[in-house]
């Protein structure tokens, strides 16, 4: 009787200890990761395409860079902007608060330049605010935005092999904005208020909320 209780409780103990060590081990080991910003893909208004890495220093600290290619955008539709290009570079610092790689928080800075080519009428041979003549045309119109943010988030593993992963954040930020008309005619002024003719910048909040796929190279 003795050794059944004895014996069952070593495997209760072992049980338990295996439970704990399970608890532990990391939900991400590895050193780099390759990574997809799946919201860009449906973004209503500036369609991107954006994928980084992440490349892990310590078990608590790692770097990462994402790069994305704006292609389509539903900005200034009603002037038929029928072509939109532009980029996005998103470099950052990241720290795990623990060694089980679940929860992080994340420093980065964010930039995107993005030009549209937008056809309106425009007045044309302006003198003291007196145009000559109406022009229908073709002008790029630019944007420029860069700021930093600070998110929050975790990691959840995608199956037993700890090769895929989805990451869920949120975090707040600031940006500068510039936007105006790129290289265009110093007699040339545009009539919607919406659209400036000159560079100008102002500064707004940002509220960073996505998911990334993550993959583990190795």
């Amino acid at each position: 009787m003795k050794k059944g209780c004895l014996a069952g409780l070593l495997c209760m103990l072992i049980c338990i200890q295996t439970g704990f060590a399970q608890k532990k081990q990391p939900v991400a080991g590895g050193k780099v990761f390759i990574r997809m910003y799946l919201p860009g893909l449906i973004d209503p208004m500036d369609n991107n395409i954006t994928a980084g890495f992440e490349y892990k220093l310590s078990p608590r600290w790692s770097v990462m860079m994402d790069a994305g290619l704006v292609f389509t955008s539903l900005y200034y539709n009603e002037y038929k902007s029928y072509r939109t290009s532009g980029y996005i570079l998103r470099p950052g610092i990241r720290r795990y608060f623990s060694e089980q790689n679940k929860w992080f928080l994340e420093a980065q800075f964010h930039y995107k330049q993005v030009i549209y080519k937008v056809e309106d009428w425009v007045d044309r041979g302006m003198v003291n605010g007196v145009s000559a003549y109406e022009e229908f045309t073709t002008f790029h119109y630019r944007k420029n935005a860069a700021g930093i943010n600070i998110i929050g988030g975790i990691k959840k593993n995608v199956g037993k092999r700890k090769k895929a992963f989805f990451e869920f954040y949120a975090g707040a930020g600031i940006r500068y904005k510039e936007e105006g008309a790129y290289h265009a005619p110093e007699d040339m002024r545009i009539r919607d208020s919406g659209i400036k003719r000159t560079f100008g910048g102002n500064i707004f909040p940002a509220l960073p909320v996505g998911v990334r796929f993550v993959w583990r190279l190795n």
